[in-house]
């Protein structure tokens, strides 16, 4: 996969600017960059496993010549596995790349650092740097990555069944839906949508594609919504769907906030004796 490659290549660059500046918390974000390349290429090595064992089994017509086999279920552990290791290290990055920015402002830590962050994007950066190349995928992450960690990891809910199917590169993609709760979702998918600056035009009543198109859309335009927008869409997945996007497009807007996070200037008071090489970057 293209992506883990360059993925890979950050690290390595990052990990040669760690030991030339001494930022330990630069140190932080190489460490857990290059453990997602390592989760990134086992779900691309196990997921189209998985998917050729499912193929094969369901569809043997498909496969003359080759003797018929039993499905193997322990193929599809393996991948779900890789994917949630992939989901948990990727919020490491992210919580990483907050506690950098935060401590190149000075600002105080708290415990979880990336609300703190996004506080920063959504109040600082985006109101007066609007074209920061961070606002965009640290935005992007907050609904995807990080509502990906929240539904399928550490605060999965009852009301929500989960399955599996697989995306375009042939990783398995968890889906938490709630049929039930669709319908007053796709209103507060409407009421995200209308505070797009190129809202989609969102039909009244609700059928399920509707729900899929303008989910994509919102996704794809996540760089344009605030904090109460945001809020809007995190309501609807919680209540209806929520269907992790392709693990490359995570993989990609992970890659597009280090990259830019990691040129976030220091601020002039920082403190070289806790933030060592500070000076010399500022």
């Amino acid at each position: 996969m293209a992506v883990a490659e360059r993925l890979e290549a950050e690290a390595r660059e990052l990990g040669k600017e760690t030991r030339e500046t001494q930022e330990w918390r630069l140190g932080h974000v190489r460490d857990s960059l290059a453990t997602l390349t390592v989760a990134l290429r086992n779900a691309a090595h196990t997921g189209p496993q998985s998917h050729e064992d499912g193929l094969h089994s369901f569809f043997p017509d498909e496969y003359p010549g080759e003797p018929a086999r039993e499905r193997d279920p322990w193929l599809d552990y393996r991948a779900q596995l890789d994917v949630l290791a992939f989901l948990t290290v990727g919020d490491m990055v992210m919580y990483d790349v907050a506690a950098l920015v935060l401590g190149r402002e000075r600002r105080e830590l708290p415990r979880d650092v990336w609300p703190a962050y996004m506080s920063l994007v959504d109040r600082e950066l985006a109101a007066h740097e609007p074209q920061s190349p961070e606002v965009a995928p640290a935005r992007v992450l907050d609904l995807t990555l990080r509502e990906a960690r929240h539904r399928l990891v550490a605060h999965r809910l009852v009301t929500q069944s989960a399955l599996f199917t697989w995306d375009r590169d042939h990783i398995p993609t968890p889906v938490m839906v709630n049929p039930a709760g669709l319908p007053d979702a796709y209103g507060l998918l409407r009421d995200a949508n209308a505070r797009l600056l190129v809202p989609m035009h969102a039909p009244a009543g609700y059928t399920y594609g509707g729900w899929a198109d303008l989910v994509d859309w919102i996704i794809r335009r996540a760089g344009d919504l605030d904090g109460q927008g945001r809020d809007l869409v995190r309501r609807a997945f919680r209540l209806g769907e929520y269907e992790l996007p392709p693990v490359a497009d995570l993989a990609e807007s992970v890659l597009e906030l280090v990259t830019a996070a990691v040129t976030h200037p220091i601020a002039p008071e920082a403190d070289a004796a806790e933030n060592p090489g500070a000076a010399e970057r500022a």
